[in-house]
């Protein structure tokens, strides 16, 4: 694949009629630059109006933020050189990348491996299609900091699963592995580690010889109706920087910091 577009954030290019972005490890910090979040942004633009590309691959970085240092994540903002307003302008950011794939008429396919946070997750739930490798595990650390995940994933996992299934998934405090996830449809496709970048593509490329208004009007019905991914993503900023200012929320991060 040639480079195209790069910066901290992701490298991006394209396979013939395939765009493919990879993105890095350091994403959830790296959002809130507007140097470093453009470049993503505009490369999304383009491959969204760009007529020579047919579907969008979005893979994701092998080294994963663990459980544990996205509960260290949350603690860096309550350090006495931090504002916890910080945390607002990342939700913003990360709901900013969210919102431009869903909003995306070009099929789009997610592919991603190792232990998976609810920030990387959801980005996959924005997507049309995933694939992961068979020793995924995708971890919802809300149990643990009585916090709700970022990102839309309540929005997309309840359109999925329903509300029962939702709430029980979030509510458990149990990660998910890789075989569990697509019993589950959160996932659509598990293959081995070391085929996951071939049989990305390979799938992505199918996608890409659909008929491209087909591709959209179906999107378009799909996402049809009173859910409003805009409106969710603001109470959802709202609700998490409640939770995140609280006395409880601060003794239950400290709490899990501490192990």
């Amino acid at each position: 694949m040639k480079i195209e577009a790069q910066s901290e954030l992701f490298t991006a290019g394209t396979e013939g009629p395939v765009a493919v972005i990879r993105l890095e490890r350091n994403m959830i910090r790296q959002l809130v630059r507007i140097e470093v979040k453009k470049p993503l942004f505009d490369f999304l633009d383009h491959a969204q109006e760009s007529g020579d590309i047919r579907a969008v691959l979005i893979m994701g970085c092998p080294e994963k933020l663990s459980k544990q240092e996205l509960t260290e994540f949350f603690g860096s903002f309550f350090q006495p050189d931090r504002n916890v307003t910080d945390l607002a302008r990342i939700h913003n950011a990360v709901g900013q990348l969210i919102a431009k794939i869903h909003a995306m008429t070009k099929f789009t396919v997610h592919a991603d491996c190792g232990e998976i946070n609810s920030i990387f997750f959801n980005v996959s739930l924005a997507c049309d299609w995933r694939i992961v490798s068979d020793r995924t595990v995708f971890c919802y650390p809300t149990l643990d900091l009585g916090i709700i995940p970022m990102g839309a994933g309540i929005f997309f996992m309840g359109r999925k699963l329903g509300s029962s299934a939702t709430m029980r998934i979030l509510l458990s405090g149990k990660d998910i592995p890789a075989a569990e996830a697509l019993s589950l449809g959160l996932v659509d496709q598990v293959t081995e580690a070391e085929n996951l970048d071939a049989e990305a593509l390979a799938c992505v490329q199918r996608f890409a010889e659909k008929p491209l208004r087909l591709v959209a009007d179906v999107k378009r019905l799909l996402s049809f109706g009173g859910n409003d991914l805009k409106s969710f993503l603001d109470m959802e900023n709202r609700l998490v920087m409640e939770s995140v200012q609280s006395e409880r929320f601060r003794r239950r991060l400290q709490k899990h910091m501490d192990r």
